[in-house]
């Protein structure tokens, strides 16, 4: 897939957007090969009303993520990203890079080094489905992929 292509989509409507996922998640699924077992790890952490989401995922992947429900920092420690938003189309993202998620992001991750993504959730829960159902919003490409991801992860 030419990521020079991926534009933004402003003006589209929120079905329209959510069309376009489909679609991106369906090349995913048929024209790229499914991640191994152990090339995307997610590893929980938690301290007192804090959840921190670490995920890892090795150069090649090519990742669609759940529609996001909270406004939480991020940051990139390890690898570099081309990361596609609706609002902004393809930026870049390298170790190094902190920002802020904001409510109903979505976005498609080019995965070009191995990379850590992770998140902070100010939270008292410590039930990660909890969490989940907390922080996260639904989505037809997100439902499909959080599904994918368990198979992954061994959790299904």
């Amino acid at each position: 897939m030419d990521t020079q292509s991926i534009t933004p989509s402003a003006g589209l409507s929120e079905a329209e957007v959510d069309g376009q996922l489909v679609a991106v998640a369906q090349f995913i699924r048929t024209e790229l090969r499914e991640p191994a077992p152990g090339e995307i790890v997610v590893v929980d952490h938690f301290t007192p009303g804090l959840y921190v989401r670490e995920f890892r995922a090795v150069a090649g992947c090519v990742i669609v993520s759940a529609k996001h429900g909270t406004e939480h920092p991020f940051v990139v420690s390890k690898g570099r990203v081309r990361v596609w938003t609706k609002e902004d189309g393809v930026v870049v993202y390298e170790a190094g890079h902190h920002g802020v998620t904001k409510p109903g992001t979505q976005r498609v991750l080019f995965v070009d080094e191995d990379l850590v993504w992770t998140t902070f959730h100010p939270t008292d829960k410590t039930s990660v489905e909890d969490i989940k159902r907390e922080i996260l919003l639904p989505s037809p490409v997100s439902s499909a992929c959080l599904e994918g991801e368990k198979k992954l992860l061994g959790e299904s």
